[in-house]
């Protein structure tokens, strides 16, 4: 009898928890259709590079923003400290293996009895009483508050928003972005757009018939076909997609370079593949690529141990001014062979541990806001240029960290073409 009371104990508990999971992934989904994240994912898993296993660390949910840093978000149904520290455990390798995710929660349901206890030991993490890989232990309501919040600060350097609102988690997007504001759902998300554009079948059909429109997205189109040497008469429809669960991960659990999948069917009943990577920005460089050094030095020539050793050190103080004498030019002598090997990877993604073609990007689509300006280039001929400045350790690029990531990455920033 006790063992029959045990089992159906162990189901309620079970399903409770499912149901927990599902409240959660369906707030998810809303912020998700209103643009707050450009993707959920559920069941997350990642492993590292070195391991044959890829999916040895878990996280019931992964969300991204538009800038690609991410969030990995566990729930619970009771205070067990036990069940804390296998997802602390979990969460403190994800972020090693995964330096885009910026932040680990553990989050509960806004009526779950033991709220007290939850916010007890999140104070504990707050004042660093207790040591956590675990950022935050919220309810689902302050989840998505600060959701909300993180896209708020986003969109801060795209348009002019008073940097003393907060948005609350009653406030829509139309709420948030008024008066006038050049903004939209989709504004922040550049791939969907891009996406949206090359699927136009008004623009394919005007581009055919070599016809003009007064329409600036139409431009976008011919710039993209012409860039991509198609011929206008074979053309029987373009698909294009920007949805992650199309485009996949990589097996670590990361982000492709290839922003956008493109699919162009021809009156023979070929289909020819193009990938791109897109970037948005008013500023005139972005970030590019994040990675710890030992990744750097796993794709670069994972045999120089002189370069890893570099590497480190430059992780390790975040910036060239403050590296020791001498190591900013032993860096910069030990990259002087890898210098194309380095932008090809960061801009175009070759040298990732995929072998599914569509991950790396065929070609890069710029946007610079404040001067409208719009380029399509090869990964090739945009590295070519790129080779042609000069920035930190003699690479095209601007070296530094990702917030809160001093000591654990090295993130490239690169000019907008």
């Amino acid at each position: 009898m006790n063992k029959l009371a045990n089992s159906t104990s162990n189901k309620a508990k079970s399903m409770h928890g499912l149901e927990n999971q599902q409240e959660l992934y369906n707030i998810l989904l809303d912020c998700l259709d209103n643009g707050y994240i450009s993707d959920v994912v559920k069941e997350f898993r990642a492993g590292s590079m070195h391991a044959t296993n890829q999916s040895q660390f878990y996280a019931p949910f992964m969300i991204q923003f538009s800038d690609r840093s991410r969030w990995i978000i566990y729930t619970t149904t009771s205070f067990r400290s036990d069940r804390i520290k296998e997802q602390l455990w979990d969460a403190l390798n994800l972020k090693e293996i995964d330096t885009n995710i910026t932040k680990a929660i553990l989050v509960y349901s806004d009526s779950n009895p033991e709220t007290a206890k939850f916010q007890k030991q999140n104070e504990k993490y707050k004042t660093s009483y207790e040591i956590s890989s675990i950022d935050h232990i919220i309810c689902f309501s302050e989840l998505l508050e600060a959701i909300k919040e993180e896209f708020y600060n986003g969109v801060q350097d795209e348009i002019n928003l008073d940097p003393n609102i907060v948005p609350s988690i009653s406030d829509s997007l139309d709420t948030i972005l008024t008066n006038g504001q050049i903004w939209d759902k989709e504004g922040k998300n550049f791939e969907k757009q891009i996406a949206t554009i090359l699927s136009s079948n008004s623009y394919l059909t005007a581009w055919q018939n070599n016809k003009n429109l007064d329409d600036i997205h139409f431009l976008f189109f011919e710039k993209l076909l012409n860039t991509f040497k198609l011929t206008t008469k074979d053309i029987l429809k373009i698909e294009a997609t920007s949805e992650k669960e199309k485009i996949g991960y990589l097996p670590s659990g990361g982000s492709p370079k290839t922003d956008v999948l493109v699919s162009i069917y021809d009156k023979q009943g070929n289909i020819q593949t193009i990938t791109l990577s897109c970037k948005r920005s008013k500023k005139d460089s972005v970030s590019v690529h994040q990675y710890s050094a030992d990744v750097f030095a796993d794709v670069l020539d994972p045999n120089n141990e002189n370069l890893r050793k570099l590497l480190n050190d430059f992780q390790y103080y975040g910036n060239a001014k403050d590296l020791p004498d001498g190591v900013a030019l032993s860096l910069k002598e030990a990259l002087r062979p890898y210098l194309k090997k380095l932008a090809l990877w960061a801009i175009g993604g070759v040298g990732l541990e995929s072998d599914n073609p569509i991950h790396y990007a065929q070609y890069i689509v710029s946007y610079q806001t404040t001067k409208e300006s719009f380029s399509v280039h090869s990964i090739e001929d945009y590295c070519d240029i790129l080779l042609k400045r000069k920035g930190a350790f003699g690479t095209p690029f601007y070296w530094t960290y990702a917030s809160k990531h001093k000591g654990k990455c090295i993130q490239l920033k690169a000019p907008l073409l």
